[in-house]
């Protein structure tokens, strides 16, 4: 968490009191902010989305938690996983938030701008919390012509699919934290989609070889099978 001097601090503080009675515009606060005094995440981002649901996203280190939250009676409400949050007064200086509480305790954000999306960075990421032995990055190409980037491990499958579940289940459970949720438009019957910003990573596998052990009699879906994590930047419409 970033400290402001405290004369700069003394500044937005008399400037937040002067528009305290502005009414609150929901509009500008949309987006992320980065916590720069008193709150206890480091950062916060306000989102309204198609069918007007307000979620919140509150950030500390590598964990994400949802909440909602809403305008009334003047009052900023913010409902986090934990507890529910009052702001009596919201103040906008440029790109610096203001929210005051009731005690009178003041919290200061300043506006985060977004950051490029970068697949290989996220694959490195999704590589290191996933307890898996996965490939380099390799570079390809989906059907429509999108430049994309992939990480895979191979592992034998002999009478039961669930232990390609289990062997990616430490990244999957990670996911959400980062900020990721399924995407209901890249799941299909052999993949499964997630988005989270301008990213989309997709989760497949497929079939390579036959087990060596001739046991297996007429099973199918025995094999040795490629797991496969592929991710890109979806570009801004």
């Amino acid at each position: 968490m970033k400290k402001l001097p405290l004369l700069f601090l003394s500044l937005i503080l008399l400037f937040a009191c002067k528009q305290a009675n502005k009414q609150i515009d929901e509009q500008q606060l949309l987006g992320t902010w980065e916590t720069i005094e008193g709150f206890d995440f480091e950062e916060i981002s306000f989102e309204i989305d198609e069918a007007e649901n307000r979620t919140v996203n509150l950030v500390f280190g590598q964990k994400a938690n949802l909440g909602s939250w809403l305008i009334a009676e003047g009052n900023l409400v913010i409902q986090g996983p934990y507890d529910t949050l009052f702001f009596t007064e919201v103040t906008f200086s440029a790109d610096t938030l203001i929210l005051k509480q009731k005690n009178e305790a003041y919290s200061i954000f300043y506006r985060k701008t977004e950051e490029q999306c970068n697949s290989i960075s996220m694959l490195n990421s999704l590589r290191d919390i996933s307890k898996r032995d996965f490939s380099e990055i390799q570079d390809t190409i989906l059907e429509d012509g999108t430049e994309a980037n992939y990480i895979s491990f191979n592992i034998e499958v002999k009478d039961d699919f669930t232990v390609m579940g289990n062997a990616l289940k430490p990244l999957v459970d990670e996911l959400p934290n980062i900020g990721f949720e399924l995407d209901n438009e890249l799941i299909t019957e052999i993949q499964t989609g997630y988005f989270y910003k301008n990213y989309r990573l997709i989760v497949t596998n497929e079939y390579l070889a036959p087990l060596s052990d001739t046991n297996n009699g007429n099973d199918d879906t025995s094999g040795i099978y490629r797991v496969i994590v592929i991710c890109y930047c979806q570009q801004a419409e």
